[in-house]
């Protein structure tokens, strides 16, 4: 693997914090709502997009950068809802939150884009 092929420690730290929320948002969906069908849609979307973008696929950290944006703006209320329903919700919710927040700096910052554009991630 060359130094241009080789993924950066950034890239690897926001596949897996934006992974770990994706299984929050899982467990929430399913405990919480106990909505299978959205977990399920949930699940095949955002999980192949972070695996895209696992495999060096740029259009892919901007298409999940896109449906979290839009998930969050459409159920900006719900999350509302959520921080104030249950103790466990709520640390659930503000931990996804936080994961993706962390994701998307990392996947954002400046090794990451020379990486997605193929330059070297050093």
């Amino acid at each position: 693997m060359t130094g241009t092929d080789r993924r950066p420690l950034g890239v690897t730290l926001a596949v897996a914090a934006l992974g770990a929320a994706l299984l929050l948002g899982l467990a929430i969906l399913l405990l919480g709502w106990r909505v299978p069908w959205i977990a399920a849609a949930t699940l095949v979307i955002v999980g192949s997009l972070i695996v895209s973008v696992a495999l060096r696929q740029n259009w892919a950290r901007w298409a999940l950068l896109v449906v979290t944006i839009l998930a969050l703006v459409t159920t900006y209320q719900l999350v509302g809802f959520q921080l104030r329903y249950s103790t466990i919700t709520s640390v659930a919710t503000v931990a996804q939150l936080l994961l993706e927040l962390v994701g998307f700096v990392l996947l954002f910052g400046p090794a990451a884009t020379r990486w997605y554009r193929g330059g070297s991630a050093a």
